[in-house]
C-alpha cells in the first residue's frame, strides 16, 4: 500500500480520486514517462462500470413518441412547404431595364448614366463592355436605372428623361 506523503500539496498527473482511494497501488515502472503506474482498485473499476451502465440505460422519451402520428406530421410538412412556395412565387420579379448591349429596353435608346439625352459618353471606358456611357456599374443587363443625379446639397442636376414601367 502507498499513502500520500505530506509534502504533496496537489496531485500532479494522478487523479485526486485515485490517491485517496485506499486500495490503489502505485508501482514503479520504467515504461511510464513519470516512472510510476497507477493500478486502480476493484471498487473504483466497479464504480466506473456502474456509471457507464447508468449512462447507457433506457430513458423514457415521454409522450412525444407515444402520441406520434405520421399523417399529422405529413400534413404540417405540406402546409409549411405550401407556405414557402407561396412566399417564393408571389415575390415580384425584378425586370431588367437594359438589354445585353446596354440599351434601355423601354425605347431602345443608348442613354448615358449622366442622364443627358445628347451625351456621347462622359465616363471612363467600362471594364466589362468598354462603353463610355456606363457609370460605376455596367449597364449591360442591369435591372435598375438612375432616377436623378443630385449634388450633395440635394439639388437635382438631371432626372431620368423617360417613363419606365416597373
Amino acid at each position: 500500500m502507498y499513502h500520500k506523503p505530506d509534502y504533496w500539496s496537489q496531485p500532479t498527473d494522478i487523479s485526486e480520486e485515485l490517491l485517496y482511494e485506499e486500495d490503489v497501488t502505485i508501482e514503479m515502472s520504467h515504461s511510464s514517462p513519470f516512472g510510476y503506474r497507477v493500478a486502480p482498485s476493484f471498487a473504483l473499476v466497479k464504480q466506473q462500470i456502474e456509471r457507464q451502465l447508468k449512462c447507457l440505460a433506457f430513458q423514457n422519451p415521454g409522450p412525444q413518441v407515444a402520441d406520434f402520428n405520421p399523417e399529422t406530421r405529413e400534413q404540417k410538412k405540406k402546409a409549411c412547404i405550401s407556405q414557402m412556395n407561396q412566399d417564393f412565387f408571389n415575390k415580384p420579379k425584378i425586370m431588367k431595364k437594359y438589354d445585353k448591349h446596354g440599351r434601355l429596353l423601354c425605347n431602345n435608346i443608348d442613354l448615358c448614366d449622366c442622364l443627358e439625352k445628347n451625351c456621347l459618353g462622359c465616363f471612363y471606358p467600362c471594364p466589362k463592355c468598354n462603353s463610355n456611357k456606363c457609370g460605376p456599374e455596367c449597364r449591360c443587363n442591369r435591372k435598375w436605372v438612375y432616377d436623378t443625379i443630385e449634388t450633395e446639397a440635394g439639388n437635382v442636376i438631371s432626372a431620368f428623361p423617360f417613363f419606365i414601367n416597373d
